[in-house]
């Protein structure tokens, strides 16, 4: 059985997700993709991705300039620290496994709250 967690912005410690809405992958058996060159070291992933955008994302999405791919920040308006990118046509993890549509949040931006 999983233990279920919460990642939180590490400015403001506001909770941005649950573990069940997160894209489950595994690097052996996951979609690659061709040219994506990654060292020994960069074999874990640095990146979570979400299953689902959220409403706080879509109303990102709705403001953005671009409506093709674009930053998420901490939905907290006093914080607005980036926590990563959005991108319709899909993103790398630093797997090799590849997000389409990519909704991407970098570990470092994020402190996990069990």
């Amino acid at each position: 059985m999983e233990v279920e967690w919460e990642g939180a912005c590490r400015g403001c410690r506001k909770v941005v997700f649950k573990s069940k809405e997160l894209q489950k992958h595994d690097r052996e058996t996951g979609k690659s993709f061709t040219g994506h060159k990654r060292s020994k070291e960069q074999a874990n992933c640095t990146s979570y991705f979400l299953k689902e955008k959220p409403d706080w994302i879509e109303s990102q999405i709705q403001a953005s300039d671009s409506q093709e791919e674009g930053k998420i920040e901490c939905p907290n308006p006093k914080c607005g620290a980036k926590l990563g990118a959005w991108k319709w046509s899909g993103l790398p993890c630093s797997c090799g496994c590849w997000f389409s549509p990519a909704f991407q949040i970098s570990h470092s931006r994020i402190d996990v709250k069990k």
